[in-house]
């Protein structure tokens, strides 16, 4: 069976040369199309500048666990490990955030969607914030420099200065993100917000009892019981000297009641009635008239003008002494009713007055459970201010121990671009172009089929040539 093998075409300079000259036109078009173009989209590029910063990376030192040996404190130099860990901090797109939040960066306006992202070509433009992100990012890069503690951070860009800001803005926060990621949690958040609960508490403490003072006279308070206790003591003294009166008046008016006969008159007069003067003088002027009547009635009958007259004589006088005694008990009734009223009176004054101290007192138990509130606030919100302070000189303590990170040269707005060389883009374009052309010029040589010349039959017939005929020139 006959296989195929590929027929080796060996061509030689001159042929070389041949070719080159015969597509000359082509070469030449295809050179000049690809410079053309080459160069128009060259000398349309923006220049590229290049800002560069670095950050030094000093051992760690950890405030946090003395040694007590010498007072000394661990150092942990950085290792590959940390120096990774930082670079990878440095490309977060927390960082980014935090870059963009720094310099108050406003993202682009949107644009509309062009035809190629209508078709369906081109994938659609990202949204605002995440153009801005990609913005800040773009040409951002993160090296470690080999054997040392340096980690160079260098961004490209067409704005000298807006690349510069970007990137000093890049180290200042990364310190602080560095500060943030390593040092402990700290309490100093948690004691702020308690202590704003507690100083708000103390303020209303301090307001309660204010208003307080004010409401109730709190300053007097004390002289008002005193006065109360000393009037409540005359009021009881004066009670019993009503108490004694009432019982002594209500045995008089008793005994008298008591003494009072069938006819009306005292048999027996109490002693209260005999201290009377006017009762006393009556009554001893009676006695000549009983005696009087005595002698009348032995002397005359009942039925005489005579023992008419002297009954009658005695028995007005009687009367007289009869309505004396009956006003001085009605007299006594009435003293007794007036000291009931003054007994009730002075009742109410003291319950008035122990309601007005157990008042005073109620007022000055709340105006001792406000004291004491304030007191507790004010002691609980200088106990938290402490502790707030303590936390802070902790967290100062441990920000000075990790942050080991300091900015060894900031970025400075580049004077001239750093690329593109559009010389050298010119050069590899030419160069390019030349390619090209010589490549189409045989490509288009080799696919043409047609004779050109007498050699071109002796390799397809594989004949010898007999002879050979001279170029004829045709006449118009």
């Amino acid at each position: 069976m006959n296989t195929w093998e590929p027929e080796t075409i060996r061509i030689s300079l001159r042929e070389i040369f041949y070719v080159i000259f015969l597509k000359i036109h082509i070469a030449a078009g295809i050179f000049s199309i690809v410079v053309i173009l080459t160069s128009f989209y060259i000398f349309s590029l923006k220049p590229e500048y290049f800002a560069a910063g670095q950050i030094l990376v000093k051992p760690f030192v950890d405030t946090r666990q003395e040694v007590f040996a010498g007072n000394a404190f661990r150092v942990d130099s950085p290792s590959e490990t940390r120096m990774n860990t930082e670079k990878e901090i440095l490309t977060s797109h927390e960082l980014t955030e935090d870059v963009i939040k720094v310099l108050d960066l406003k993202p682009p306006p949107p644009k509309p969607p062009g035809l190629l992202v209508r078709i369906g070509l081109s994938s659609p433009p990202l949204p605002p914030h995440q153009a801005l992100i990609r913005y800040v990012k773009k040409g951002v890069k993160v090296k470690l420099v080999t054997n040392s503690q340096l980690i160079t951070v260098s961004k490209k860009g067409d704005d000298p200065e807006a690349i510069t800001k970007i990137l000093n803005a890049y180290m200042q926060c990364y310190i602080k993100r560095h500060i943030q990621v390593h040092k402990s949690i700290s309490g100093v958040a948690f004691y702020e917000k308690w202590i704003q609960k507690y100083e708000q508490e103390l303020e209303d403490a301090e307001g309660s009892l204010e208003s307080k003072i004010a409401k109730w006279d709190i300053i007097h308070i004390r002289e008002q019981k005193v006065q109360n206790l000393a009037l409540l003591r005359v009021l009881h003294q004066n009670l019993s000297e009503v108490k004694g009166e009432l019982a002594s008046n209500n045995v008089v008016i008793k005994n008298i009641t008591n003494g009072i006969g069938r006819d009306g008159y005292l048999t027996t007069i109490p002693n209260v009635l005999r201290n009377n003067i006017l009762l006393a003088a009556l009554t001893r002027g009676s006695i000549p008239l009983i005696i009087e009547k005595g002698k009348v009635t032995s002397l005359y009958r009942k039925t005489s003008t005579e023992w008419i007259d002297a009954d009658k004589q005695l028995r007005n006088f009687m009367n007289e002494i009869k309505n004396m005694q009956e006003g001085l008990r009605e007299g006594m009734i009435v003293d007794f009713q007036a000291l009931e009223a003054k007994k009730k009176s002075i009742e109410q004054d003291i319950s008035n007055t122990h309601v007005e101290l157990q008042k005073l007192a109620r007022i000055e138990n709340e105006y001792q459970n406000s004291v004491i509130k304030v007191e507790q606030a004010r002691e609980t919100y200088k106990l938290y201010l402490n502790r707030l302070e303590q936390e802070r000189i902790e967290e100062q303590r441990d920000i000075a121990g990790v942050s080991n990170v300091s900015i060894l040269s900031k970025a400075t707005v580049p004077s001239s671009p750093d690329g593109p060389s559009k010389k050298i883009l010119l050069f590899v374009s030419i160069v390019i172009g030349g390619i090209a052309g010589i490549g189409s010029a045989f490509a288009t040589y080799y696919l043409d089929h047609t004779v050109k010349r007498a050699s071109d039959l002796e390799g397809l017939l594989h004949q010898p040539v007999l002879s050979e005929l001279g170029n004829i020139k045709v006449r118009r």
